[in-house]
């Protein structure tokens, strides 16, 4: 709990000393908040760290703390900061995240399905699962063939991005990339960790590498930093003390980037320092309390979508506008056409689709798919689980639940974790060979012993001397 609020605090001050000035521009507002308001939303950060699982004994233990404190916390603190909606509104928001994110848990403190699988063949899943990727890799070279390119950050949206887009648009290669990205990779990176594989590893490395240069994706190039990290954090025989870590991680980290960026001033500006502030305090954290922020704002006022923006639903229900959800709220915060504000699962399948109680309903069929994820995924071990994970799991941050699951990677890892033969993770150790034991001959005298005299034995024509094991203790044959 000390670690939950020294990670809120920690947020508040880099929100409000350097996220606001820097950053204000993209819309994070800074209005004093109420005291008794800052108490309150202090708390409602802090309460879920009574519940919520230490250990890391399932991977959707991983997906639950990461939206605990990437998604949970920021959404608090940035409606509240930003001020949006009035504060009584922004209370409501509070409360409802709060009973979704208890809701969520629950499948915790249900027992697992125990699935019966068909079968079980090493071979099978291997040569299926190469296939797979072979075909996954051939769709994407087929559609961007000869426009593979390596650039920068800073110019990946006019160089790759767009024209990217426009090359897979009506193609639905985007199903290849994300299942790639979200899923393929992710599970031979982490495998070759586990079992030492360093040629599979730099095969999955070049993978990532290619879906970058393709459509301009940076998810793919962040993976190869996030998973190694997340393995070595969980590898070091303190998976039972997962979240207390994390929170005395980030919060430190958070109250780091704030001194060094408040201290140096504009002198950060352009350099390696102002690069990783701002992947890790606006990218990773702030970006979707904005969202949902934003997200409360706009359909406060506007046609909820009734899931009508989740495909299939639209056949039932009419979707209410004519682009995206991200595309419309877009406009709505820039007044620009090029810009599509995803958004995390609360915010698009939550408050777009049904307002405040549609975080609830979201947060039960959050619960519901973890709680599958988790039962498929008992047989092997939960760390390898969650760092096979934790990519698609950050994707649930950025973007639709129903997104997520069925194109993000979530729903085909569901299938593989089914599938993969049990121990396939395990790297093979080598026998130790057993240490030789040596016969240690000592003399021994023939005479009066503290046990009794020794006796010649009669029936032996040789003479030798016949001893008395019973009155002897300490002798062995």
């Amino acid at each position: 709990m000390l670690g939950v609020l020294v990670l809120t605090l920690a947020f508040q001050w880099i929100y409000a000393a350097w996220l606001n000035p820097v950053w204000g521009y993209l819309g994070f507002a800074y209005n004093t908040p109420p005291l008794g308001y800052f108490i309150l939303a202090c708390l409602v950060c802090i309460l879920p760290s009574l519940w919520i699982p230490l250990a890391l004994t399932r991977p959707s233990q991983l997906i639950y703390w990461l939206l605990y404190v990437t998604v949970y916390i920021p959404s608090i603190l940035v409606a509240l900061n930003a001020a949006l909606m009035p504060l009584s509104q922004v209370l409501w928001l509070m409360v409802t995240l709060l009973a979704g994110f208890g809701v969520m848990g629950l499948s915790y403190f249900r027992p697992l399905l125990n699935i019966r699988r068909p079968y079980e063949s090493k071979e099978i899943f291997w040569y299926g699962l190469a296939a797979i990727t072979i075909g996954l890799i051939g769709w994407v070279w087929f559609i961007y063939s000869g426009h593979f390119q390596i650039v920068s950050f800073a110019s990946v949206y006019e160089q790759l991005r767009f024209s990217g887009g426009a090359l897979g648009s009506g193609t639905g290669v985007g199903y290849a990339l994300m299942w790639l990205s979200g899923a393929v990779f992710p599970f031979f990176i982490t495998l070759a960790l586990f079992k030492r594989w360093w040629l599979v590893f730099l095969g999955g490395a070049l993978g990532e590498l290619m879906l970058y240069a393709s459509g301009g994706m940076k998810g793919p190039v962040l993976t190869l930093v996030f998973i190694p990290l997340m393995y070595f954090y969980l590898k070091s025989n303190k998976a039972p003390n997962f979240g207390p870590r994390l929170v005395w991680t980030l919060g430190p980290l958070l109250v780091a980037l704030t001194v060094i960026n408040v201290a140096l001033g504009e002198r950060t500006r352009n350099t390696a320092v102002e690069m990783g502030s701002s992947i890790v305090a606006v990218r990773v954290f702030a970006i979707s309390g904005l969202s949902t922020a934003y997200y409360q704002r706009f359909f406060a006022s506007r046609p909820l979508t009734y899931y009508s923006h989740v495909t299939g639903m639209n056949l039932l229900v009419e979707y209410p506008y004519d682009r995206s959800i991200g595309e419309e709220v877009g406009f709505d915060m820039y007044n620009s056409n090029e810009v599509n504000w995803n958004a995390n699962f609360w915010a698009t399948d939550g408050l777009a689709a049904l307002g405040l109680p549609g975080i609830i309903v979201i947060s039960l069929v959050a619960g519901f798919l973890f709680w599958i994820l988790d039962s498929v995924a008992q047989r092997h071990d939960p760390v390898f689980a969650a760092v096979v994970c934790c990519y698609a799991a950050a994707n649930i941050g950025n973007t639709s639940l129903f997104t997520s699951f069925v194109s993000g990677g979530l729903g085909f890892l569901v299938v593989l974790f089914f599938f993969m033969p049990k121990g396939i993770e395990k790297r093979k150790q080598k026998p130790v060979p057993e240490p030789k034991r040596r016969l240690i001959a000592r003399p021994l005298k023939v005479g009066r012993l503290a046990a009794g005299e020794v006796q010649p034995d009669a029936n032996q024509k040789s003479g030798a001397a016949r001893f008395d094991e019973n009155r002897l203790p300490g002798l062995r044959a």
